[in-house]
C-alpha cells in the first residue's frame, strides 16, 4: 500500500505575492528575507518527490487551497525507502487569491478503518429477463373428444395460437394483469370466452369444453363460398283458358337459372399456406369494381384489411400473408357497391 503525506499551514503569511522580487522557481520576500517557492503548478507526484527529501528543511511556499490538508500519495516504486513519519516546519508560507501559505509537511501511513464496512461483490453485471408465463391446456368438444387446430387468443393482446392435432395448446401471457380473458373458437363450435386468474392458470394445465353450433346457426359453405339465399322471379305471360301448366312445371321454371350462367366464386391456393408467404386468389364471375379484402381469425379478429380493384377480366389476385400463428383463418372479398361477399377458409402454418 502506498504511503501518503499531508501539507498543513499553521500560520499563513499575509505578504503580497505580486510585490515580491522575481527569483528562480518563485519569488524573494524582502520582509522576511527568504526565498518563496511556487508550488501551485506542481502535481501530487511532484509535491511528494520534493518533500520526501530529508534535506529539504524549512521552506516557504505558495500553494492552492486544495493542495493543503489532504492526502498526497507517494508512489512506492519511486520512494521505497519511506518507512517513517516525517515533519517539516514551514514557518512562513504565503497565500494569494489562490491561497499562498506556509506550514509543515506531515508524512505517514494512512490507516483506513475496515470495521462495519459492507461486503462488496465484484463482477460484470448482466440483466436477467423475467421468465415468461405460459398458459397450457386442452380444447375438447361436447363429447370430451379433442378439438384439433382450435384458435386460442388472449383478449386485448396480440397473443394468439392454434391448438395442435390433439387439441392441446400453449400460449404466452404478455400482460401483467391479475386476470386474463381467454377466447377459444373453432369451426362447428360456439366461440367461448373464459376468465382466468393469471397466476393459477399458469400453474397447471386447464381444459376448455366447447359447445356445438345448432343446425340453424351453421352457414352453408360450398367450395369456400358462402351461399346467399336469393329469390329469382321469371317473368311469365298471362295464361288463357286454352293453356295448361302443371304446378311442377311452373316451379321448375321459376328456380332454374340459365344453363350457361355460373355463380361468382373465389378459390385460394396453395392452401394450406406458409405464414409470411404469398397466396393466389382465383376469381370467377366477379363483377368489376372495388372490393374490400379482409383476413380474419375464426373469432372475428381482423388481421389484415385492404381495398383492391378487380376488373371484369381478372382471373388471379396475389396477396401477401401476414406473419400469424398457426391456425384456421377466413379470407373475404366484399364488393363495395353491391355489398356481395365471398369467403374462403385458409389454413396457415409456420
Amino acid at each position: 500500500m502506498n504511503k501518503r503525506i499531508q501539507l498543513t499551514i499553521n500560520e499563513p503569511c499575509h505578504e503580497n505575492w505580486e510585490r515580491m522580487t522575481q527569483a528562480e522557481k518563485g519569488r524573494f520576500c524582502g520582509s522576511c528575507q527568504k526565498h518563496v517557492l511556487d508550488f501551485t503548478s506542481m502535481s501530487d507526484a511532484q509535491l511528494a518527490a520534493f518533500f520526501k527529501k530529508p534535506s529539504t528543511g524549512e521552506v516557504c511556499g505558495r500553494f492552492f487551497p486544495d493542495q493543503l490538508d489532504r492526502d498526497v500519495e507517494i508512489p512506492r516504486k519511486r520512494i521505497p525507502w519511506v518507512k517513517y513519519f516525517f515533519q517539516f516546519a514551514l514557518p512562513a508560507f504565503l497565500f494569494s487569491s489562490k491561497a499562498v501559505a506556509q506550514g509543515k509537511v506531515i508524512m505517514g501511513k494512512l490507516k483506513v478503518p475496515t470495521e462495519n464496512l459492507p461486503r462488496l461483490t465484484l463482477g460484470q453485471a448482466s440483466v436477467k429477463p423475467a421468465p415468461e408465463i405460459f398458459i397450457k391446456g386442452k380444447i375438447v368438444g361436447f363429447d370430451n373428444l379433442p378439438v384439433p387446430f382450435a384458435t386460442v387468443a388472449i383478449v386485448g393482446t396480440r397473443a394468439i395460437v392454434a391448438a395442435d392435432s390433439i387439441g392441446e395448446f400453449k400460449i404466452v401471457n404478455p400482460g401483467e394483469t391479475a386476470t386474463i380473458l381467454l377466447q377459444v373458437s373453432s369451426v362447428g363450435y360456439k366461440t367461448k370466452e373464459v376468465m382466468l386468474n393469471a397466476l393459477s392458470a399458469s400453474e397447471k394445465p386447464i381444459t376448455i369444453q366447447l359447445a356445438a353450433l345448432d343446425l340453424s346457426e351453421v352457414v352453408g359453405v360450398m367450395m369456400g363460398v358462402i351461399l346467399r339465399k336469393e329469390t329469382r322471379f321469371i317473368p311469365t305471360k298471362k295464361m288463357d283458358s286454352t293453356e295448361k301448366c302443371t304446378d311442377t312445371e311452373t316451379k321448375k321454371k321459376a328456380i332454374e337459372p340459365p344453363l350457361n350462367q355460373k355463380s361468382p366464386m373465389i378459390k385460394v391456393y396453395p392452401n394450406p399456406v406458409a405464414s409470411g408467404s404469398t397466396i393466389n386468389i382465383s376469381c370467377e364471375q366477379l363483377e368489376e369494381g372495388y372490393y374490400l379484402m379482409r383476413l380474419s381469425s375464426q373469432s372475428g379478429q381482423e388481421l389484415q384489411k385492404k381495398q383492391i380493384w378487380i376488373d371484369a377480366d381478372a382471373r388471379i389476385i396475389n396477396m401477401e400473408v401476414p406473419v400469424v400463428a398457426t391456425g384456421n383463418y377466413i379470407l373475404t372479398l366484399s364488393n363495395k357497391e353491391t355489398g356481395k361477399t365471398l369467403s374462403e377458409k385458409i389454413v396457415i402454418h409456420p
